[in-house]
């Protein structure tokens, strides 16, 4: 019995409430993105970077070991690979851009 006349089975109460069963939940955790753009030498290296089966899984593991967090998504785009007319000039300096979806 707590003080104020309650009876308390099986959980916590305060004064004037009982409580029967009592259960515990976790709030979700909280989702957030960002991106990272990483310069690399060519074209063709950005390319491989995107279409290959290693590039996602390698920016994915190295932002959660540096950011110590869980990556739920991770999408990879080239940048600044696009040329004016028959590959005469590049725009901007070749980059892959990852953006992460992470908790």
């Amino acid at each position: 019995t707590v003080k104020g006349g309650t009876t308390v089975k099986g959980g916590t109460t305060a004064a004037g409430t009982t409580v029967r069963g009592a259960t515990t939940t976790t709030a979700a955790k909280k989702t957030y993105t960002t991106s990272a753009t990483v310069g690399v030498g060519s074209c063709s290296d950005a390319d491989q970077m995107v279409t290959g089966t290693t590039g996602r899984e390698t920016f994915k593991n190295s932002f959660e070991k540096s950011m110590k967090v869980t990556v739920t998504d991770t999408k990879l785009t080239k940048e600044g690979c696009r040329r004016l007319t028959n590959d005469i000039r590049r725009l901007s300096t070749p980059a892959v851009k990852a953006d992460f979806t992470y908790t």
